[in-house]
């Protein structure tokens, strides 16, 4: 129950954008070590999240997803693989290898499921299309802008807001400087 409530607390520094002291509060929950693989799984990605955020160096980085690597193959923890796979991207995105890092968003977009954990759907097609953008593939970037339209669940205003933000850095890219003006707008 302490590391429940020390996950809680953690949760709470992210949502105000205190990343120290998240950051404190995750590792104190990991050094305990009495967390049930559902809330260790938030905690790992949490603290690899909060740890890019802050800008760790990258050995620190590739050591806590190291540790979210064998979470790819629990099934009892469903979107666990999914989202391991949107953190290797992002890693290597941050790297600058965005060929590789567009290959894991693929797989992770391809192998998302309904469950717990689960990032909402905008995540992995934001990213996709990111990558698609800076490997140089605008028709595929443009494809999977549509499909996420299509396969918007609702009317939630935050996704609405990520998909005009999305497509008007795509048109931007697409060197439709007009078009990214009006979506802008």
């Amino acid at each position: 129950e302490q590391c429940k409530n020390l996950a809680w607390e953690a949760d709470c520094f992210l949502l105000t954008y205190q990343y120290k002291k998240a950051l404190s509060v995750m590792l104190l929950a990991e050094e305990i070590g009495g967390l049930d693989p559902v809330h260790r799984f938030y905690n790992l990605v949490h603290l690899l999240e909060t740890s890019k955020n802050l800008s760790l160096p990258i050995a620190e980085l590739k050591k806590l997803m190291e540790k979210l690597e064998p979470y790819k193959t629990v099934q009892e923890i469903g979107g666990s693989k999914s989202m391991v796979l949107y953190w290797e991207a992002k890693l290597l995105g941050s790297q600058g290898d965005n060929h590789t890092a567009l290959l894991r968003m693929q797989e992770a977009l391809a192998c998302q499921q309904t469950g717990v954990p689960r990032y909402y759907d905008g995540t992995y097609y934001g990213a996709l299309i990111d990558y698609y953008r800076l490997t140089g593939r605008m028709s595929e970037a443009r494809q999977t802008m549509v499909r996420w339209k299509e396969a918007a669940k609702g009317d939630f205003i935050d996704e609405k807001s990520y998909q005009i933000l999305t497509d008007g850095k795509l048109s931007f890219s697409e060197g439709n400087l007009d078009a990214a003006w009006d979506t802008f707008q």
